[in-house]
């Protein structure tokens, strides 16, 4: 009978339905429902609520393994990349720093300048990676919106904590150029190349 009726409704139903779910008015007899199931139709396997339960749990470790680990290695190099950034600055501006030392500027003077500068590029970046993130976890969510669930959620509270992070990165990431620079012995400074 179903070969006379149009593609794809002719197709083998094992090809068309990869899935069935079956809500019992009593959830308590849920798995005695999956385990007649198992027992008396070949070739189907009914998972009760515990295992589907188990199973989106393990998928949401991966998950969370995955997104946790890429924002260790983003966090690492987001560092690195204003460590680079800030040691980079304080070789240019040896002179600069040697002229500020030598006109009566103190050592605090110099670490706090840097240490401003490296907030200012942690500020910078936060900005940046909120809004990139923002809009990428938009779209994802737009994506899939339509079978009624929202994966990702943005609260202000996450917002602040995020930017907060990314300025003490900076911070922290700018400490060692800064400390370097305010080290400096003017003298030395200004008769740099």
């Amino acid at each position: 009978m179903a070969e006379i009726l149009p593609y794809p409704l002719n197709l083998d139903p094992y090809v068309l339905v990869s899935e069935i779910e079956v809500f019992p008015d009593n959830l308590s007899e849920a798995t005695d429902i999956a385990e007649t199931i198992n027992h008396q139709i070949g070739g189907v396997r009914a998972l009760p609520p515990g295992k589907i339960k188990k199973v989106y749990e393990q998928k949401l470790r991966i998950f969370i393994a995955i997104a946790v680990s890429s924002a260790v290695v983003a966090v690492l190099v987001g560092g690195l990349s204003i460590l680079n950034t800030m040691m980079m600055s304080v070789s240019e501006r040896t002179k600069e720093i040697g002229l500020k030392k030598a006109v009566g500027a103190s050592n605090s003077d110099i670490l706090k300048e840097f240490i401003a500068e490296a907030g200012i590029i942690g500020t910078i970046g936060g900005i940046a990676g909120l809004t990139l993130g923002g809009l990428t976890i938009h779209l994802m969510n737009m994506t899939i919106f339509n079978r009624g669930i929202i994966v990702f959620d943005i609260t202000p509270r996450l917002v602040v904590l995020i930017f907060i992070f990314a300025v003490a990165l900076g911070i922290i990431a700018g400490l060692i150029p800064a400390w370097t620079a305010s080290k400096r012995n003017p003298i030395e400074a200004l008769r740099a190349d």
